[in-house]
């Protein structure tokens, strides 16, 4: 059964450097597709496609006219790129991630906390 991970860039090239590194060492994993919905505001996402070649990079191009300038704008912008990563997915399951990466207790471990959804 196919897994749907949507990453949604948050925090920003570095945190999702990070948190695409750790998908892609899933042991033991199922089979999925990774998919990076990111826009115009995070341009520099796109040059991780090369890095990670299995995972869909997938541009929005303008989908905001700018910065956003208070928290309700930037939450507005995650969910757009959520659903357009949502839009695309193909498995029966599907999970939204964000970019966050915490280093827990000094441990270098990345975990991802996971919203998912089981599609009948």
């Amino acid at each position: 059964m196919l897994l749907s991970v949507i990453v949604t860039v948050v925090e920003g090239h570095p945190a999702l450097s990070g948190c695409l590194d750790a998908l892609s060492k899933q042991i033991g994993a199922p089979e999925m597709e990774v998919i990076v919905p990111y826009d115009d505001t995070v341009r520099e996402v796109a040059s991780l496609a090369e890095r990670f070649p299995t995972f869909q990079f997938v541009n929005l191009g303008a989908i905001s006219d700018g910065v956003a300038r208070d928290a309700f704008a930037q939450h507005e912008l995650y969910e757009r790129r959520r659903a357009a990563g949502l839009a695309r997915a193909r498995g029966r399951l599907v999970a939204m991630l964000e970019d966050r990466i915490r280093d827990y207790e000094g441990r270098g471990q990345a975990r991802a906390f996971a919203h998912t959804l089981r599609v009948y």
